[in-house]
C-alpha cells in the first residue's frame, strides 16, 4: 500500500511541476483593432485615404485565443493567436504592439503589406472642408479612346483622384488599392441614371448637365 501511495504522490508531482513549467497564453493583447495605415512598400495609405473610400479592415483578437482578420467586402481570414504571435492559414506571424498600435507585417515573396492597427478604434479622419471632390477619367481614353473632359458623357468612368478636405489620394494611392482589390468606377447611363461601384458595393445615382446627384445631395466630381 506504502509504494502505491508513493506512486500515486511522484505522479501528482510531476504534474504539479510539468504545469508550472509549461507557458500558459496571457492574451492580454486581446481587443478590436481598427486600421490605421497601410504600406505595400511603395505606397502607404493613411486611416484618412482609407475612409475616404469606405474601406474598413479590422482585426479582432478574442480572449478565447482565437480571431478574425476583416480586409473588408466579406475578405474574412479566421485565425488563432497569443500574445505577440498569430496564425492564419496554418502561417505563424508575430506582430508588434506598441502604445495601442499593432505592426502586422504580412510580406512575403509575392510583395509587401504592412498593416499598422489602432487598438480600441483609430480616430475618425478629420474631413475639414466637409466634403469630397472626386475626379474620373473616361476609361475609353486608357484604350486610344477620348472624351470632351468639360461635359459629362455615357459611358464607363475610372476613378484617378479624390480629395476630402486637407486629404488627397492620387492616383498612384487608388492604383495601389486597385492592386488590392479596391476597383472603383462610375457607369453614366443614357437615359440619365448611373451608378457608382465601390468595390463590389453599388450606390444608384442621376446625372445630366448640371452634374451628379446621389439621394438628392450633388456629387462634386470632375472629368479629366
Amino acid at each position: 500500500m506504502k509504494k502505491i501511495l508513493c506512486a500515486i504522490l511522484a505522479a501528482a508531482l510531476l504534474l504539479t511541476l510539468g504545469a508550472c513549467g509549461g507557458k500558459k497564453a496571457t492574451y492580454e493583447d486581446a481587443g478590436r483593432y481598427d486600421i490605421f495605415s497601410m504600406d505595400d512598400g511603395e505606397t502607404t495609405l493613411t486611416q484618412a485615404d482609407l475612409a475616404a473610400v469606405d474601406w474598413a479592415v479590422s482585426l479582432e483578437l478574442k480572449e478565447d485565443g482565437t480571431g478574425v482578420l476583416d480586409m473588408g467586402d466579406g475578405d474574412r481570414t479566421d485565425l488563432t493567436w497569443q500574445d505577440g504571435s498569430l496564425t492564419m492559414d496554418g502561417e505563424t506571424v508575430e506582430y508588434v504592439l506598441s502604445d495601442d498600435r499593432l505592426t502586422l507585417d504580412l510580406s512575403d515573396s509575392d510583395g509587401t503589406l504592412i498593416l499598422i492597427f489602432q487598438k480600441g478604434g483609430a480616430p475618425a479622419a478629420e474631413n475639414p472642408a466637409g466634403g469630397l471632390t472626386s475626379r474620373f477619367k473616361n476609361a475609353k481614353e486608357d484604350d486610344g479612346g477620348t472624351t470632351d473632359s468639360s461635359e459629362l458623357s455615357p459611358g464607363t468612368y475610372k476613378l484617378v483622384g479624390m480629395q476630402a478636405g486637407d486629404v488627397t489620394t492620387s492616383r498612384e494611392d487608388l492604383e495601389t488599392m486597385e492592386s488590392l482589390g479596391m476597383t472603383i468606377r462610375l457607369y453614366l447611363n443614357e437615359d440619365g441614371t448611373g451608378t457608382i461601384d465601390m468595390y463590389g458595393a453599388a450606390m444608384d445615382i442621376t446625372w445630366g448637365p448640371a452634374g451628379m446627384t446621389f439621394e438628392g445631395a450633388p456629387i462634386e466630381s470632375k472629368m479629366v
